[in-house]
Order: structure tokens, then C-alpha cells, then sequence
């Protein structure tokens, strides 16, 4: 696929557009698995509602149509500490797309003079001009 978008004259620059497929996981741990599975399907349904507004106001192509809630993960699974007294963790999983755009610079645009403003006791401006051979 051409993902050319534009080309500027004046600078020479070209811009191009490309979508980014990605995935998010969010652990729903608890200490109890049914209440762990509990909120991941509480997770994963307001997801699918506020699809359209995740959509809308976030840089998503398109998200909340491929949502997976995993099996539970067994205790000590996620935390390997002895602390962890037995938290489950149950998944889901959220397939987004995003849309991406980037830039290239002719690298043949070289600055022909800079200008620096150096602001001290006295106020200076030092002019370096650098010729090409």
C-alpha cells in the first residue's frame, strides 16, 4: 500500500499516512475468580458501549469491536511474591487501531545561516554564515 499523503514544493518535505493495529490488556485481579470474572465482563461490555466515544474523542481508527475476556490466570501467576495471598487475574484484551503520520526531510536543505540571540549583560547577535563549497 501507498501511504503517500503529500509533498511540500518549498521544503521538499513528504508526508506520509499509515493505521497501527495494537492491543491493550487490562488485568482484573481480585481475590475471589468469580468476582475477578465479574469485572472483567463489567470491563469488557463498557468498552463495547463507549466504543463510539472512545472513538470520537481518542486517536482511534477503530477499537472496542474485538474485545476477549481470558480464562483466570491461577494465583501467584501474575506476582511471583510471597505477599500474593491468592489474586486472580482474569484479562481482557482490547484490539485497537490508530492512525499514524510522519514526515521526511530532504536532506539535501542545508541552512545556509543561523542566527543566535544571546541575551547577557549586553545584548548580542552572532551571525554565522557557512558557505558550501
Amino acid at each position: 500500500m501507498n501511504s503517500f499523503d503529500y509533498a511540500d514544493p518549498s521544503t521538499m518535505t513528504r508526508s506520509f499516512r499509515d493505521v497501527i493495529s495494537s492491543s491493550i490488556t487490562i488485568n482484573c485481579i481480585s481475590k475471589n475468580g468469580v468476582e475477578a470474572s465479574r469485572l472483567a465482563w463489567f470491563v469488557c461490555s463498557y468498552i463495547k458501549a463507549l466504543r463510539h466515544l472512545l472513538h470520537r474523542e481518542g486517536p482511534f481508527v477503530r477499537i472496542g469491536h474485538d474485545v476477549m475476556v481470558m480464562g483466570e490466570m491461577p494465583p501467584g501467576a501474575l506476582l511471583r511474591d510471597p505477599s500474593d495471598v491468592g489474586a486472580v487475574n482474569v484479562p481482557v484484551i482490547v484490539q485497537f487501531v490508530i492512525a499514524h503520520r510522519w514526515e521526511v526531510r530532504e536532506p539535501a536543505l542545508i541552512a545556509n545561516e543561523i542566527s543566535v540571540k544571546i541575551e547577557g549583560d549586553e545584548q548580542r547577535t552572532i551571525d554565522i554564515i557557512k558557505e558550501e563549497a
